[in-house]
């Protein structure tokens, strides 16, 4: 179950992200338990925007509308828009400060390269007719992109024929690191806070100019039209069902999640992981963001508190012993082919025909693997997933049994993989059908463990609360009557234009 929708980031992408952070011996990190930290969380108040009351979908006669469903795709993503417009921000600041342009002609430079990234077979006009992204978005994409690379490079002394490299990019996330210090920067559950009303807000001097920025709910609204993809659009619909059946399950119990307490929750694992391992590194291990993390984190929450369920040591222990393999470390190593069935830029199902077409041309696939040609071959020839075909089709993290982005349905026929060279498939995931091959298999090490150990309990407990979360979810849902709109009228949620009340 995906805990929330990811905006803007390529589809295929989520099939490569990294397993859970772990030490040279495959373990957990040791950490110590820390006392929450509570800083008083702010409302940020909807009212002052005129959203769209036409209803998406109703649970039990309760209608959801529009407006509900762009606040929480909002409310759900908005560290990440936050972070986005800040980092915006700072960069015109920083170009102001060192007298540096971005020409038209650099930034159609830049679009040249972002556009086969987001959206490998389509033109700028394509793409703005489309309704994926708007104009303004992917100009300020490039500009944003372009200016953060030419103020690295002047101060670096990087020269031209140096700028591709791949180390640059580092050196950029050094750099930005150095500048953030220049800047006041206010977030939500953080001290200082944000004025009132804001998510989240910047000062700095400038040429002797105080220069202060909020993010408010307007600007933020505005950027999130400017990135919906129409699949994100879907996928927060039953984002938005789902928090509706979490918040009346903890109403009917007479409990709450405070937006106070997820925020001292964010600030303890980021002062529990320091780096090398940062928290950041650890979510992104566990194929989440920050914001999704904080929705996975609320409803473990709301499950135990509407439930009134004491997660025991016993029960920890037990799902550790049925699921002892991954706990000791097992992975698989895989390779894939994947023949699409939904668009790349969109995600969106290319429809029945395309679907059987796609089927039909992954089991010729296997059946030539089966004739002994090469599978490396192969997914150059024929896989669609551009970020791997290249490589032979081999995802650069290996397949766990929990965690990660990855579809359910590919992960587990991956993990089932017990031998090297042993191949599956036609395998079907949300981005269309696969054929998988395991490249290594790297079984689960024997060494005496005591997995009540916080370092392993710790790590165990969250997946067994997390997976009990998700089963009272699925019955949250079952046991409701939910009606949705079609997908035509949901998505014409991408045409509005945001009125502010008086």
């Amino acid at each position: 179950m995906r805990m929330q929708t990811a905006l803007w980031l390529p589809i295929i992408a989520l099939l490569a992200l990294p397993l859970a952070a772990q030490d040279i011996d495959q373990s957990p990190i040791p950490l110590p338990r820390l006392k929450q930290d509570f800083v008083e969380v702010a409302q940020v108040d909807r009212s002052g925007l005129k959203l769209p009351a036409k209803p998406v979908a109703t649970v039990d006669e309760h209608v959801l509308t529009q407006g509900d469903l762009l606040w929480i795709l909002l409310e759900s993503n908005i560290s990440t828009i936050a972070n986005v417009l800040l980092d915006t921000k700072m960069l015109e600041c920083e170009l102001e400060r060192n007298g540096v342009e971005v020409t038209e002609q650099e930034l159609q430079e830049e679009l040249g390269e972002i556009l086969p990234r987001i959206a490998p077979d389509k033109s700028f006009e394509d793409l703005v007719a489309s309704g994926i992204y708007t104009a303004d978005y992917l100009r300020t994409t490039a500009r944003t992109t372009r200016g953060w690379k030419k103020l690295v490079w002047a101060a670096r002394n990087i020269p031209p024929e140096a700028r591709n490299a791949q180390t640059n990019a580092f050196l950029l996330q050094l750099f930005k690191r150095e500048i953030t210090g220049r800047y006041q920067i206010m977030l939500r559950g953080r001290r200082p806070a944000p004025p009132e009303g804001a998510f989240a807000a910047l000062s700095t001097l400038v040429k002797g100019k105080v220069v202060t920025y909020e993010v408010g709910p307007a600007e933020a609204m505005q950027f999130l039209l400017g990135v919906l993809r129409p699949i994100s659009i879907i996928q927060g619909r039953r984002q938005l069902i789902e928090e509706y059946l979490v918040q009346r399950a903890m109403t009917k119990a007479d409990v709450a999640v405070t937006d106070s307490e997820i925020e001292a929750y964010v600030r303890e694992m980021q002062t529990k992981f320091q780096p090398p391992f940062s928290w950041d590194m650890v979510l992104q291990a566990k194929g989440l963001s920050q914001d999704q993390e904080r929705v996975r984190w609320r409803n473990v929450e709301a499950w135990r508190r509407s439930t009134g369920t004491d997660v025991t040591k016993e029960d920890v222990l037990a799902f550790c012993a049925a699921n002892e393999d991954h706990f000791r470390g097992r992975y698989v190593e895989v390779k894939h082919i994947l023949i699409m069935t939904v668009d790349s830029a969109t995600g969106m199902s290319l429809g029945e025909d395309a679907e059987a077409t796609a089927k039909a041309k992954a089991e010729r696939i296997k059946s030539l693997l089966e004739e002994g040609v090469e599978f490396d071959k192969l997914a150059e020839l024929y896989s669609e997933d551009k970020t791997t075909a290249q490589s032979g089709g081999k995802l650069p993290q290996p397949v766990k049994k929990f965690g990660g982005a990855l579809d359910e349905n590919f992960r587990d026929a991956a993990y089932a993989l017990t031998k090297e060279g042993e191949v599956t498939g036609p395998v079907k995931s949300v981005y269309g059908w696969h054929v998988i091959q395991a490249a290594k298999i790297s079984p689960p090490h024997n060494r005496p463990t005591d997995f009540g150990d916080p370092r392993y309990y710790d790590w165990i407990r969250e997946e067994y609360e997390t997976m009990k979360m998700q089963a009272w979810l699925r019955g949250l849902k079952t046991s409701a009557r939910i009606n949705e709109v079609p997908v035509e009228d949901l998505l014409t949620i991408k045409d509005l234009k945001l009125e502010q009340s008086n």
